[in-house]
């Protein structure tokens, strides 16, 4: 019927038809599987039900992945990165294999689900020879499915998928599968490149034989049961744990929140910083090593076993480990406790909507209690939970004109100022950078000449997208930058006598002006919008600061100080450097071998009519990822 409408476009059918079939189908499976799953528990008992569950998972997900770790490793004795920690797990028969990340956050993602059916229950008896063993599994099954069908509707409406049929069946994924894939390999590169500069600087102090200093007074060092009720017990850290929470600081001084890390998130809490809610979860994380659970203890069948398995600890008793461990007053131990804290009993729209990676801890009803949610708490990104933290408290995912974020932007100028300076190549025949203004409100936010081409550049500061609503604001934002660049360098075009008194007395007879989209993490980096191309900071100082970068390091853990590292080779000349921007930025060495190791592989969603939804996801091959390694051939 749809079809015969011949004032509907493809995509206004494609979205009326995934809107029935996805609609559809959550609605007939919340009545056939998940409605009534919970019928015998109050709402109180089913989030922590749901976190129990969730710990179970967690608890298992991570010890099968350290078994995969050390089974690759013992084969050559070699750790790969992502090409080592992102193969796949066989969870069992009935669960297709899945990389342990995928699989954690899928479990984590879930959770609200969870929340939403408790909420239907509010009143209901609190009995307790329920069957949660067989209840866990249905609603694992459910909830991750209902998760799914929603992700479809969400990737169909937003990104935009496309759906086709095939035979009885239904496929939903991209119309590219390569341009889509970089959303992952963006996400991947930024990870990988701030995990190795902390994995070498943790290793060039074992080289160096002086312990780091810690950055907490004292942490977890285990834990006591009193009353029924498990307890932090406090002391100095181990160098283990000092590593940790040295790692995670250091991985965002060098990621670009950097800058971010000491603003406050709270004008009631000016101390409330992300850099002191790192250290609050480096502590807590300290504590949750001691409440995990261990592999022969993580099956529930009782009550008792969900109170276990939640991880519960007084609200006030982790006030106060929180407040002496960092030195903090009480006060202020509370409203890190309540940042990070997710409200079950609350709005479940934020949950929903921003997930429970930056606040994983569940509290019950009357806030006396917090949950820990181990796969959010020990495996979330400590990037993305600044990224939301910061969302937060700005309401936008554009930093570019707070306050923060025009200090990025000098920071940009002063770093490519310092690239160029260095450069025994460029720094001859280049100008320094300069802010223009071109009119009231508008500002070419870097120009540059590097020989007889004019860089435009426009510098953003953006949060990283995760969600496929954030992706289309996100590409939008990037091409109305794109559109200002080019604006603006077809302004300088129009009339050369201004070049002269912006770039410091530079003549050129011919100027070739270049336009650039500058981002502040690689999402979008490499993409063209019209003549002009996004490139990321990190490449673009790297490519500004000489003909050569290191692209590979080798790590010889058994032996603190010994590395190896591979060197490419951009360009040998200043014309060479000068007439490869920006076609180079477009092809993108640090980004290739991410891209060229991604593959599309399809996840089946069962329909309640008996055939399925192929649902399409990008994911790294660990073997290509490996073979596209540069060769690393002497270790120091």
């Amino acid at each position: 019927m749809l079809d015969d409408d011949t004032r509907l476009t493809t995509r206004d059918i494609t979205i009326a038809t995934t809107a029935l079939i996805v609609g559809t189908n959550i609605s007939l499976l919340r009545q056939k599987i998940i409605d009534g799953l919970f019928d015998e528990l109050s709402e109180a008992q089913i989030v922590s039900f749901a976190v129990a569950d969730a710990n179970r998972a967690f608890s298992i997900l991570r010890e099968k992945n350290f078994e995969m770790i050390e089974r690759t490793g013992a084969v050559g004795g070699v750790f790969h990165g992502p090409g080592t920690t992102l193969r796949k797990l066989n969870l069992g028969p009935s669960t297709a294999p899945t990389t342990a990340e995928d699989m954690n956050t899928t479990v984590v993602d879930t959770i609200p689900h969870w929340f939403a059916q408790a909420r239907k229950q509010s009143g209901a008896p609190d009995h307790s020879n329920y069957n949660f063993n067989l209840a866990g599994a249905r609603a694992q099954w459910g909830m991750s499915l209902e998760h799914a069908l929603t992700d479809v509707w969400q990737q169909v409406l937003w990104e935009p998928w496309v759906l086709s049929s095939e035979q009885a069946d239904w496929k939903v994924g991209p119309p590219d599968q390569r341009s889509h894939s970089l959303w992952r390999a963006w996400a991947l590169r930024d990870q990988v490149n701030l995990v190795q500069r902390t994995m070498l600087s943790r290793h060039d102090e074992e080289a160096l034989g002086k312990p780091p200093a810690p950055l907490v007074r004292q942490t977890a060092t285990g834990i006591e049961t009193m009353e029924e009720r498990m307890r932090p017990l406090l002391g100095d850290p181990t160098l283990w744990q000092t590593k940790g929470h040295l790692s995670a600081i250091e991985l965002l001084d060098r990621s670009y929140l950097g800058p971010f890390l000491d603003q406050a998130l709270s004008p009631n809490n000016p101390g409330m910083t992300p850099r002191l809610l790192t250290l609050v979860l480096g502590v807590l994380q300290d504590l949750a090593e001691f409440a995990l659970p261990e592999r022969a203890d993580v099956e529930y069948r009782s009550q008792a076993d969900i109170d276990r398995l939640r991880c519960a600890f007084a609200a006030a008793d982790l006030k106060s480990f929180i407040s002496r461990a960092l030195e903090i007053d009480e006060a202020l131990a509370s409203a890190c406790l309540t940042q990070l804290t997710s409200d079950a009993f609350g709005p479940l729209n934020p949950l929903f909507r921003d997930g429970l990676w930056h606040r994983p801890l569940i509290s019950n009803q009357d806030g006396t209690e917090l949950y820990m949610l181990l796969g959010s708490l020990l495996w979330g990104a400590p990037v993305r939970r600044v990224e939301r933290w910061l969302k937060g408290a700005e309401q936008d995912a554009d930093l570019s004109e707070t306050p923060t974020g025009k200090a990025h932007e000098i920071s940009v100028r002063e770093r490519i100022q310092s690239a160029l300076r260095s450069n025994p190549l460029l720094s001859e025949v280049s100008s320094d950078v300069t802010l223009v203004s071109v009119k009231e409100g508008e500002d070419i936010d870097a120009l540059v000449r590097i020989g007889k081409t004019i860089l435009v550049m426009e510098v953003k500061c953006f949060l990283a997208p995760a969600e496929p609503v954030e992706r289309h604001n996100y590409v939008h934002k990037l091409e109305s930058a794109c559109e200002q660049a080019r604006r603006k360098a077809q302004w300088l075009s129009e009339d050369h006598s201004r070049i002269p008194a912006m770039l410091r007395r530079t003549a050129l007879e011919a100027p070739r002006f270049v336009p650039l989209v500058v981002v502040n993490q690689s999402s979008g980096s490499s993409c063209r919008f019209g003549s002009t191309v996004v490139i990321d900071e990190h490449f673009l100082v790297l490519y500004l600061s000489g003909g050569s970068y290191v692209s590979a390091a080798a790590l010889d853990f058994k032996n603190p100080g010994r590395t190896g590292f591979a060197t490419r080779v951009l360009y040998q000349t200043a014309k060479e450097g000068e007439n490869a921007i920006p076609d180079l930025f477009e092809s993108h060495p640090g980004l290739a071998n991410f891209v060229d190791a991604m593959i599309w592989e399809t996840r089946e969603l069962p329909l309640h009519g008996g055939n399925k939804i192929l649902m399409y996801s990008s994911l790294l091959d660990p073997d290509r990822y490996i073979a596209g390694l540069p060769a690393v051939h002497t270790l120091e």
